[in-house]
């Protein structure tokens, strides 16, 4: 279960990525704003999921699991930063 969690959020993030390049190059922006639009839109979302989840499930025990994507998706955007 823990791989799969972890596969999800890597998954994501990447597909996440890909299409904000390919938006942010087809309404013209540089290369250096589409790399900040990336990522800044990235932690954010995560950040975003992270509240969700905390709200969405009162038990510790399963939020503990549901928390495990946006954080892994956050250790790999710190990867790449």
């Amino acid at each position: 279960m823990e791989g799969e969690i972890a596969a999800a959020g890597i998954v994501k993030f990447t597909l996440a990525l890909v299409y904000r390049f390919v938006v942010s190059t087809l309404v013209g922006l540089k290369k250096p704003t589409r790399l900040a639009v990336m990522f800044e839109v990235s932690i954010q979302n995560a950040f975003v999921a992270l509240a969700v989840v905390s709200i969405i499930f009162p038990d510790p025990a399963v939020r503990a699991e549901a928390i495990a994507a946006p954080a892994i998706y956050l250790c790999h955007i710190r990867t790449l930063c």
